[in-house]
């Protein structure tokens, strides 16, 4: 009723994924087991006994804490590469340890040295009894681990005879002794991780311990506290072996893990696609990312950026044949934008005429706007319209039309060029095809009507035509012979 009771208090922060090291399957492990996930805890049992593992069997990678049983295999030592597995376990990644009695005879005899760091006690000697009472050390009753516990606890089992270990640093906190003034709970926090300590054995000698359900209440909390992920309560889980961020989980100001980038070329820009999130910075890695090309140590962004190498070396993202970013690659690599230095000019742009700039790329004189091959007199040519096309120096005029077709400057209705229009188109010259014939011209070239100088093109001749002088020549004949009769 009480392990059931326990369970409502767990928080998911709180539950563990643990990893039991057995040394029988039988005896008190199974209520070990129970007790565990009763709690709130995923429980693995190892693929071996524990003197047989060796770090692979399984991997502790994914477990936040150990439960190492020993009692019935104290004298079958685990392997060095297994003791050291286990201590980087808790030193370096944050994993939680609990121990029980025969890890003190393994030290006191000179096995498994990688392990005297995880364990709290030293070893006198051991003893049995029927009843053995243990009382909380002065100040621990509230302990987390003694959460809902009853003191004095009575059990019954086989015990280490002993005092803490003393180390020099990261030293032991002793939460309760038995009567006979032993060691009998233990903690330590030593590196990142959290190490908890009992003096009984677990299993040993058809003594199973776990049947006892204070016990096994005992160890489940005793896995809860060795799993706090969150010391600083600051909500943040520490790194390593809980799967957080927390690079300080004492001090809840402590900045969260950093986003590393893999920098494999070594420029100081990482691959955003290769990144790692922890406290230390791993080997060939960056803060910054962003590098597009992390094999070529020349590109990174803000790299000198060559030009139509092929190469985006400053990371910039855009086409290497474009300078000047318009959408159009440079006509010279294998695009149409005929300046690729003005983003301004590309095929299909405004084109301003008569700025010097072609700024469509359209192969055009940027003079020349009706394109019929001259240039406007504006600007150096010798067109003088140049919206026109039939109009330019040279072309062929029509005389009368209006229109300065061959950009000459004269008088479209002076024909002859004496200064005086035709009579025909508003003017007064008589004669337009001879320019000794105008108004005011000497003698009867001055178009009065009088004398020839119309009969080259105003039709006004100056003396009487035959037929007329015959008509009255015989008009004076027939008046005479009236008079003679």
């Amino acid at each position: 009723m009480l392990l059931l009771a326990l369970s409502t208090f767990l928080t998911p922060a709180d539950a563990a994924e643990v990893l039991v090291l057995y040394d029988v399957l039988d005896g008190s492990t199974p209520a070990l087991v129970t007790a565990l996930e009763t709690e709130g805890h995923t429980v693995t049992l190892s693929d071996v006994p524990e003197q047989s593992w060796d770090g692979t069997n399984p991997s502790l990678a994914g477990f936040s804490v150990v439960v190492h049983l020993n009692g019935t295999t104290f004298d079958d030592t685990m392997g060095t590469v297994g003791t050291q597995e286990l201590h980087d376990f808790v030193e370096l990644d944050g994993g939680g340890y609990v121990h029980f009695e025969w890890h003190a005879y393994a030290q006191s005899v000179g096995h498994e040295p990688a392990l005297r760091d995880l364990t709290l006690m030293d070893r006198t000697s051991s003893y049995s009894s029927n009843n053995i009472l243990i009382l909380p050390e002065a100040g621990q009753e509230n302990h987390p681990i003694f959460e809902d516990i009853f003191f004095p606890i009575s059990i019954f089992g086989t015990m280490n005879v002993g005092p803490i270990h003393t180390f020099n640093d990261d030293p032991v906190t002793l939460l309760a002794r038995d009567a006979q003034g032993n060691a009998a709970i233990a903690v330590r926090r030593f590196g990142e991780g959290n190490i908890v300590g009992f003096h009984h054995s677990g299993n040993w000698n058809n003594v199973n311990h776990f049947d006892q359900p204070i016990l096994a209440e005992l160890a489940a909390k005793a896995v809860t506290w060795a799993s706090n992920c969150d010391r600083d309560d600051d909500g943040e889980l520490r790194e390593g072996a809980c799967g957080g961020l927390d690079c300080d989980d004492e001090d809840p100001n402590s900045p969260l893990a950093t986003v590393w980038y893999a920098d494999t070329d070594n420029d100081g820009f990482g691959d955003n696609s290769n990144t790692t999130q922890v406290c230390e910075q791993p080997p060939s890695s960056s803060s910054v990312g962003d590098d597009c090309d992390d094999t070529e140590a020349t590109t990174y962004p803000g790299a000198a950026d060559t030009w139509y190498d092929g190469v985006d070396s400053d990371c910039a993202g855009d086409d290497d044949n474009d300078q000047d970013g318009d959408g159009y690659p440079s006509a010279d690599h294998g695009g149409d934008d005929c300046d690729d230095t003005a983003a301004s000019v590309h095929p299909g742009a405004e084109d301003a005429w008569y700025d010097g700039v072609d700024s469509d790329c359209g192969g055009n004189d940027d003079f020349d706007q009706d394109r019929d091959g001259h240039a406007s007199a504006d600007h150096g040519g010798d067109d003088c319209d140049d919206t026109d096309a039939n109009i330019f120096g040279g072309a062929n005029d029509t005389w009368y039309d209006g229109v300065d077709s061959d950009c000459a400057g004269n008088d479209d209705n002076d024909q002859d060029g004496d200064g005086f229009a035709s009579a025909d188109f508003g003017g007064n010259d008589c004669n337009d095809t001879d320019a000794d014939k105008f108004p005011g011209a000497e003698g009867d070239n001055d178009c009065d009507g009088s004398g020839e100088e119309e009969s080259g093109g105003c039709g006004c001749a100056t003396g009487g035509s035959p037929t007329g002088g015959a008509f009255l020549l015989g008009l004076l004949t027939l008046f005479a012979r009236r008079r003679r009769s």
